[in-house]
């Protein structure tokens, strides 16, 4: 029984003045200024760093839907050339349908005139200089001739 006397009573403890959860605080030295100081200017440069970043990908936006529009008004011009080159070319080949010359439409197919690249990839002057030939006299009469002779 002396071990419980030796115990203090719950009262005792309660009159006992109780630890403050959080020290005093110390008074500010040099550094903790300069940190706080230092992460005020830091927060200031990250600020400034998102506001830039927002106004250029605004600019970036705005500059790609000028992009994509005069490249929609490029598209569409160029499709406009394409569909009226080929009214007219397809209007020419039905005019040459009606010609009686055959080799007329041949030889407007091939490319009469000479390009240094073409002398260097194969010589095909024969065949130009055939083509105009039955050009100018159709292989009916070169073999009417032929047979008279």
């Amino acid at each position: 029984m002396a071990e419980f006397l030796e115990m203090p009573d719950a009262e005792e403890e309660e009159q006992e003045t109780p630890q403050p959860l959080m020290p005093d605080p110390e008074p500010e030295d040099a550094l903790t200024v300069f940190n706080r100081e230092w992460n005020q200017k830091l927060e200031e440069k990250r600020q400034k760093e998102e506001a830039a970043e927002e106004e250029s990908r605004a600019s970036a936006a705005e500059d790609l839907a000028s992009w994509e529009s005069q490249r929609e008004n490029r598209l569409n011009s160029k499709k406009e050339i394409n569909r009226s080159e080929e009214q007219v070319l397809l209007e020419q080949q039905e005019s040459d349908l009606d010609a009686g010359n055959v080799w007329d439409r041949v030889t407007k197919l091939i490319e009469t005139g000479v390009d240094a690249d073409e002398l260097e990839k194969a010589d095909v002057s024969r065949m130009r200089k055939l083509f105009i030939q039955l050009k100018n006299e159709p292989l009916e009469a070169s073999r009417g001739a032929m047979v008279e002779a």
